[in-house]
């Protein structure tokens, strides 16, 4: 359901997701729901799928099913991340700190979460977007990689 005070900027990313849908970019799950709940763009989306495959690949004690109804259930915790992603990792995004206020916006959204199992999975989300696991850097604004 699309917020009312963001019904416009809504309904722009929506439509790119469905896109992205039909032509096979993005994937079909349940992490889409966070367009609607944290304000994403189906990239942002993306970025997250991938870590979450990632964590799994890298013996991550629960599920990417697991991870995205967390995800879901803490879409500031979602958008925290997705933030720090962009600080750390996009060259066009300005941060004098090296990204050390975007990952105290983490901790502190990740504190909110109620229950052991959803603390530790947000927290070790957030110690994955804090490695580059990739040799370039992919600007999610410009939708260019660089090396």
């Amino acid at each position: 359901m699309a917020p009312a005070a963001d019904s416009g900027g809504f309904a722009s990313r929506f439509g790119a997701a469905v896109r992205a849908l039909w032509h096979g970019r993005a994937e079909p799950d349940r992490l889409g729901e966070l367009i609607a709940r944290a304000g994403m763009r189906w990239r942002d989306v993306s970025v997250l799928r991938a870590y979450a495959g990632y964590l799994r690949q890298a013996g991550f004690p629960y599920s990417s099913a697991y991870v995205a109804d967390t995800l879901c259930r803490y879409p500031a915790v979602a958008a925290a991340l997705i933030d720090y992603f962009i600080v750390r990792f996009d060259p066009a995004a300005p941060c004098a700190d090296g990204g050390d206020a975007a990952a105290a916006r983490v901790s502190a959204s990740i504190e909110e979460v109620g229950g052991l199992d959803g603390t530790g999975c947000c927290a070790r989300c957030r110690k994955s977007c804090a490695i580059r696991c990739v040799p370039i850097t992919f600007s999610l604004r410009n939708r260019k990689c660089r090396p």
